[in-house]
């Protein structure tokens, strides 16, 4: 890295906005990939504190004083990967009920765990997490920064409805009465039919104003004070969903890994609907193995799914070791064009997520969440080397980037001196 001073404080092409009090400007070279219809070969993306303030043709830009830039060979820059649909664990699972949209899951998630570094490591800035399948009438998800120290953001809290049988697979299992007595699992269902009744049921007691705390927080969500998602993989389960939306007025629905989406193209493209789709596979792993719902995978899905003009964005799921990159790579290896496989994991996702005005894109005015990439995003033999989110270094490859002061403690703060380069795990 070089690092270089210049008195100059102008811009051509592109102008400044206000800038951060105590923050000292910023420049990231590279080719610039905005994710807004742009790519810029030989650009510079310039931040002040947490917010991005000029993106452009880097020779167009008369650098700001005191500026410090980052000028590695060869490296892409894209903003921060986004996953939209990252699962709770089985210990979020509330088993004294299945319909449970009154709880919120930012109260028992730990943000203590090593995950949210792995997750920035592989230049993921944002991931949405969203309600254990276990439960048919989930509660409220939450929208996590990651790092190593991560945060919650502001955010209203999807609610998702479980079309699976993982609403009786996971967490507890189905138990009988024992003896006239009968255990908080024995309420569960244990049949499609079952679930859907469960399911329409509490629909059924939102729309009739029943005075509970489930009741009252599933008609605000139906009257659109949260988003609501539907976790699907067969054709026949998105069948059902549909026609549940026509008989509650449910206008708009977001369904979560979809895996057979591509036999139902043209029953989506006729109605309002999101796909979250992912992860990819060949053949099914784990507890989604178990359920036989993901048997039938297509790879070339999100092709399908953008040549229909289907909302999509994809997802690693609960598979975060293989990450939300090569997500991208798997869809652009079956057709996907590179830049829709790159707004399929930033700019999309933001907009299904709501904060599409501050993240997203590289744009001026946008939060500077940035990838700097060893090589072609998403390209096997390429890597993140260096992740900011908020103008703050979630993750530095140290033998790469080797000034620490991009290592600071808050955004617009004092940089702290060098320190001697390590590698960050």
């Amino acid at each position: 890295m070089r690092l270089a001073s210049h008195l100059a404080l102008a811009c051509a092409g592109l102008c400044l906005t206000a800038v951060t009090v105590g923050a000292a400007p910023r420049v990231v070279r590279g080719r610039v990939h905005t994710a807004a219809g742009a790519t810029i070969d030989r650009g510079a993306v310039v931040f002040e504190g947490a917010q991005i303030t000029w993106v452009g043709p880097f020779a167009e830009l008369q650098l700001p004083e005191g500026a410090e830039v980052l000028d590695l060979a060869d490296v892409e820059l894209t903003p921060g990967l986004i996953d939209a649909a990252v699962p709770a664990g089985d210990g979020s699972v509330e088993d004294s009920s299945e319909v449970v949209p009154h709880l919120k899951l930012a109260d028992a998630l730990s943000l203590s765990g090593a995950v949210w570094q792995r997750l920035a490591q592989a230049g993921v800035t944002t991931v949405y997490v969203t309600s254990n399948p276990a439960s048919v009438v989930g509660s409220q998800g939450t929208l996590v920064g990651t790092g190593k120290q991560p945060e919650l953001l502001p955010h209203r809290g999807d609610v998702k409805l479980t079309l699976s049988n993982e609403a009786w697979r996971r967490g507890r299992s189905n138990g009988r009465p024992f003896r006239d007595v009968a255990r908080l699992t024995a309420r569960r269902p244990n049949t499609r039919m079952g679930l859907i009744w469960v399911l329409r049921e509490a629909l059924l007691n939102a729309q009739r104003g029943v005075d509970d705390p489930a009741s009252k927080a599933l008609a605000a969500t139906l009257a659109g004070a949260h988003g609501l998602r539907v976790h699907a993989r067969q054709r026949h389960d998105l069948e059902t969903a549909l026609r549940l939306a026509d008989e509650f007025g449910i206008r708009r629905l977001v369904f979560e890994e979809a895996t057979e989406a591509y036999h139902a193209i043209d029953l989506l493209r006729g109605h309002d609907v999101v796909v979250i789709y992912g992860p990819m596979f060949m053949e099914p792993l784990g507890s989604r193995a178990r359920t036989g719902e993901a048997e039938h995978p297509c790879l070339r899905t999100p092709l399908m799914l953008h040549e229909a003009q289907i909302p999509f964005c994809l997802t690693a799921a609960d598979r975060l070791n293989e990450g939300l990159a090569e997500q991208a790579m798997w869809a652009m290896r079956y057709g996907l064009p590179f830049e829709a496989a790159l707004q399929a994991v930033t700019a999309s996702p933001a907009q299904l997520l709501g904060i599409a005005e501050r993240t997203g894109t590289l744009q001026v005015g946008k939060r500077a969440d940035l990838v700097v990439w060893s090589g072609r995003p998403f390209a096997s033999t390429s890597k993140p080397l260096l992740v900011l989110r908020d103008g703050r270094a979630v993750y530095r490859d140290a033998e790469h980037v080797e000034n620490a002061a991009w290592d600071e403690a808050s955004p617009g703060g004092a940089a702290q001196p060098p320190k001697k380069p390590q590698r960050n795990f």
